[in-house]
């Protein structure tokens, strides 16, 4: 018996349905985390600082890029579940019909815009590179979020593990020839090759333009409340490219990569009990059923969370930067200190969970936005005026992302108190 499978036979996991499907998708999100880890390290290392800056401008354009859908995949990621739980199978493939058509046409519109301007010679790289790399995340957001909602964990399980493998065979190619457009191609393939493992759960009907209104009613707020998340914790980077530039936005990579390691566990468990928590509120509508499992979920991600980052500090700060990274010795403080927010992030990710679930996106909005403001007020500050540089923006993001946990706290206790939705 597998280490996994003994991990998700805690009652705990077992009393809401993680079964052995489960160990599945954990291996295959953890190889993903980690491959993604591996090849920006290294991409890193090849590309060097001023490289590495546009490529990092590059995602945080595909990032933002996503607004284009109006929040159809997050709203399709909310209601396949709640349809589920209301035994409404024609409505699940009408929403996923009507998804499907927003996706095919903005990528088409996207594509050809991008081909237009790349031909033309007139865009800077980083806007097209990031341009073609939205027009792949755009389809493995698609794919991603229907296995997701639909509960198959094994076969995301094998859609993130293919993606991490691919991600590995492709260091060999960049090696030989580094250049930020074999980065975007084995980036490109990785994500592409993957949407394919979706295709069986598609049965095309023509979209129908209520659920097309649902998706855009529902997935909106939600898809506002993670590009404000998105702002709260890429302000950072807006800030170093208006006053530092691109290269230092590079030399910033070993904070960015730590980032993404505090937000694993909450990802990781959010892609596993979100789609059953929709699932639960369709089908009871009872807001008290639902508080004792955030309450554990809670407890899981903080701690994992900050063994994960224990671990990523001592190895990166004295061993993996000096002795392998050392064009990137800048960032070794900035990165030690945007790890404090390991405190806090969790804290807030587990709780708008819940919120997105129940509706109460509003809440959740408010409270991102007053730490994203504060990150991006405190942060100008320290690397504008004070002149702290890079170590300015990372205490910025560490007091936005305190202030968004306490404001999460205080909602969720309101909750509580009130009982229903």
């Amino acid at each position: 018996m597998s280490f996994l499978t003994v991990f998700f036979s805690k009652p705990y996991f077992v009393k809401f349905g993680v079964s052995r499907a489960h160990s599945v998708y954990v291996f295959g999100q953890l190889s993903l985390t980690g491959s993604t880890f591996i090849f920006n390290i290294i991409i890193a290392g090849l590309l060097g600082p001023g490289s590495m800056g546009i490529w990092q401008t590059a995602v945080l354009v595909s990032t933002y890029g996503m607004l284009l859908m109006f929040g159809t995949l997050n709203g399709m990621g909310r209601e396949v579940p709640f349809l589920r739980g209301r035994q409404d199978d024609q409505g699940v493939n009408e929403t996923i019909s009507s998804a499907l058509a927003i996706l095919i046409v903005v990528s088409a519109l996207l594509a050809t815009i991008s081909l237009s301007i790349e031909l033309s010679g007139l865009a800077p790289a980083w806007l097209m590179l990031g341009a073609w790399l939205l027009f792949a995340r755009l389809a493995n957001s698609f794919s991603m979020m229907l296995i997701r909602s639909l509960q198959d964990f094994a076969r995301l399980g094998l859609h993130q593990g293919v993606t991490a493998g691919l991600l590995l065979l492709g260091i060999a190619w960049v090696w030989q020839t580094p250049s930020l457009h074999r980065v975007l191609a084995v980036m490109a393939i990785a994500l592409l090759s993957v949407t394919l493992l979706a295709a069986r759960y598609v049965h095309p009907t023509r979209p129908v333009w209520s659920r097309l209104r649902q998706l855009v009613s529902v997935g909106l707020p939600i898809m506002l409340a993670g590009v404000i998340f998105g702002l709260l914790t890429t302000v950072d980077r807006l800030l170093i490219l208006g006053f530092l530039g691109t290269e230092s936005l590079g030399l910033y990579t070993p904070a960015i990569s730590a980032l993404g390691i505090i937000t694993i566990a909450p990802n990781l468990i959010s892609n596993v009990m979100y789609p059953k928590l929709a699932h639960e509120f369709g089908r009871t509508e009872n807001l008290v059923t639902l508080l004792p499992f955030v309450k554990r979920m809670l407890r899981l991600n903080f701690a994992v969370t900050i063994a994960i980052t224990l671990v990523f500090l001592v190895t990166f700060y004295t061993f993996i930067i000096p002795f392998f990274l050392p064009a990137y010795m800048d960032g070794r403080q900035p990165m030690a200190i945007l790890l404090v927010s390991a405190l806090f992030l969790p804290i807030g990710q587990s709780f708008g969970d819940l919120f997105n679930v129940i509706g109460w996106q509003r809440h959740y909005l408010i409270n991102m936005t007053i730490g994203f403001l504060a990150s991006a007020i405190i942060g100008y500050i320290l690397v504008g005026p004070a002149g702290m540089g890079l170590s300015g923006v990372a205490v910025g993001t560490v007091i936005g992302t305190a202030i968004f946990a306490t404001l999460q706290t205080i909602t969720f206790i309101r909750l509580q108190r009130q009982k229903t939705v």
